[in-house]
């Protein structure tokens, strides 16, 4: 089954005790020599390395094809003691495909070369991509894509990462270093804050008479203006994270269907999907890390996925029973609905039946003479055929009225008989609602701390993996 995933992290953080020299030797199962430390990070015993390959952008020197020489140059470049020197983006490859197979691995690499030209080597990265398979099984087949951060300019020498400018306040006006003992006395002999002066300013003069008078000076008499930091290359900004996850889920959707699989990914998390499920721990190598020595005991990050599913699992049967649950509320509800028009009929029957008595639309209009009772009425109301001398209501009309009527009360007394089972059934299924509710809010309180517990060993394995890169392999 397909799976997504794709993580975004800056690998090589100086600050840390990292270098992209030993992150490009780990991800490449190689041994490279740091020229800036003199140590040689040594990982050719690593295994699992499928293939590897470097892609330069436009303006990169033709040496920099070779691993050792690109990042020891982004290694040179750098002078700050926090500087960060790599990105890494790595992604899931498709496990519908073999690559122990020779036109499946090919199939990976260009779907990898497609990927990594259109949103990094086209941007003005250098990228450095290696395909790991560490399962015989295929379990978990993945690309580390090694980005430089630095941009390469026409002659090919590198090019600054960001710059400074001044800052500005929300009206677009520079912003000024303040002096605090002038910004004291300012405003005891004006008797207002600097903060109200500048609020009451009319005019550009005026604003600029206040701020000079609290201004910081710098060297050679130099008013000083406060200053921030900002990125020249555009690769810093989180929207572009969103942009890198949904190509690849495109460009992996494309491939699947071509080839003929059925399964698809989706960069979104199942939050933003709308499915209430809680998202599993990227195992990695901790599938070679679990005990069995009597069958029960796992790595954490194995027994938290086992826990999860679990969890899912059951959240899944609560989400059914809530569904059939409100489907049966709805048939429930059109059927009283139909009851009431039953009712709603039958009464308006039973009216339209004595109105027309009353109007003398009724046939019999006879005296009858068989001695059965005959009534008279002078009420006005009736029409002359009846309400003339001798103008009677027949036996048999009466007949026919008080059928018409039983006739309604026998509807509404089946219709209530009918209401009350239906809403004993209603209230029994709701009560039910409540219940499955009520433990699904259970399985929520479980998830979170699922996902809390889970955080914890992302941030543990983050912590081995950099150690592994780090520790692993080195001498001097």
């Amino acid at each position: 089954m397909a799976m997504f995933h794709l993580c975004v992290k800056v690998c090589s953080k100086r600050s840390a005790g990292k270098s992209s020299v030993a992150a490009a030797a780990y991800r490449a199962c190689e041994a490279i020599v740091d020229d800036r430390t003199g140590l040689t990070h040594d990982f050719t015993k690593k295994g699992g390395h499928v293939y590897g390959e470097i892609n330069l952008c436009e303006n990169a020197p033709a040496e920099y094809q070779d691993r050792a020489t690109l990042w020891n140059a982004v290694e040179k470049i750098e002078k700050n003691k926090n500087a960060q020197t790599s990105r890494e983006v790595e992604v899931s490859l498709p496990v519908e495909l073999d690559l122990s197979n020779k036109e499946d691995l090919e199939e990976v690499k260009d779907l990898l070369r497609r990927y990594i030209d259109d949103n990094f080597v086209s941007k003005g990265m250098c990228a450095d991509w290696n395909i790991h398979n560490p399962d015989e099984d295929n379990h978990n087949p993945h690309c580390h894509i090694q980005l430089t951060m630095r941009p390469i300019k026409e002659n090919g020498e590198w090019g600054d990462k960001e710059k400074k400018v001044y800052k500005l306040d929300d009206d677009g006006n520079r912003v000024p270093v303040l002096d605090v003992a002038k910004v004291k006395k300012f405003e005891k002999d004006n008797g207002k804050t600097y903060e109200e002066a500048l609020s009451e300013a009319t005019t550009p003069e005026q604003r600029d008479n206040i701020i000079f008078a609290v201004q910081k000076i710098g060297a050679k008499n130099r008013r000083m203006w406060e200053r921030e930091t900002v990125d020249k290359t555009g690769w810093n900004e989180q929207s572009l994270c969103e942009e890198w996850r949904k190509d690849w889920a495109d460009k992996e959707n494309e491939l699947l269907e071509r080839l003929g699989f059925e399964d698809r990914v989706d960069h979104r998390s199942y939050e933003r999907q709308g499915i209430d499920k809680v998202p599993s721990i990227h195992e990695g190598v901790a599938n070679h890390l679990f005990e069995r020595t009597d069958g029960n005991e796992f790595s954490d990050r194995i027994y938290q996925n086992v826990k999860i599913e679990e969890i899912n699992t059951e959240m899944s049967v609560f989400e059914k029973f809530m569904a059939f649950c409100k489907d049966k509320i709805e048939i429930i509800k059109d059927r009283i609905e139909a009851i009431k028009d039953k009712v709603v009929d039958s009464i308006e029957d039973t009216k339209d039946f004595l109105a027309g008595l009353v109007r003398g639309d009724i046939s019999d209009r006879t005296r009858e003479t068989d001695g059965a009772e005959n009534y008279r009425t002078d009420s006005p109301g009736l029409r002359p055929a009846f309400a003339g001398e001798g103008g009677t209501i027949t036996s048999d009309l009466i007949a026919k009225s008080r059928a018409a009527i039983d006739n309604s009360e026998a509807v509404v007394s089946e219709s209530k008989i009918e209401s009350e089972d239906t809403g004993a059934f209603l209230g029994e299924l709701r009560t039910q609602e409540r219940t499955s509710k009520e433990e699904r809010t259970d399985r929520e309180d479980e998830r979170e701390r699922l996902a809390a517990e889970r955080d914890r060993i992302e941030a543990e394995r983050d912590y081995w993996d950099d150690f592994e890169s780090r520790g692993s392999g080195e001498t001097r």
